[in-house]
């Protein structure tokens, strides 16, 4: 059997670095975690307890965080089914849909 360690410094260490590199410009900016990335849920629930939102692409990335108290969320890819997206939107306040194909 596979073990996975979460090191949750390293990960609030790293979302911090890259605060900070964007703050330090001056810049108004969001972050967003790539689910498909690593979607075990204790790095997702790491990732969400230290400030970043989600970026998801399939209905099984949205299962994996639906639980989440989410504000914002970025949905890539096309082909997306109706009652997919309007079961997200029902759940955050802002969606950032990117469609790179119709």
């Amino acid at each position: 059997m596979a073990y996975y360690a979460v090191y949750k410094n390293k990960i609030k260490s790293n979302i911090q670095k890259l605060k900070q590199a964007f703050e330090s410009k001056n810049l108004d900016f969001e972050y967003f975690y790539s689910v498909k990335t690593n979607f075990s849920e204790p790095v997702l629930a790491t990732v969400k307890e230290f400030g970043c939102g989600f970026e998801i692409l399939s209905d099984f990335e949205w299962k994996k965080i639906k639980g989440f108290n989410l504000k914002a969320l970025v949905l890539n890819g096309p082909g997306k089914d109706a009652n997919f997206v309007k079961d997200i939107l029902e759940k955050v306040d802002i969606l950032y849909f990117n469609i790179d194909n119709c």
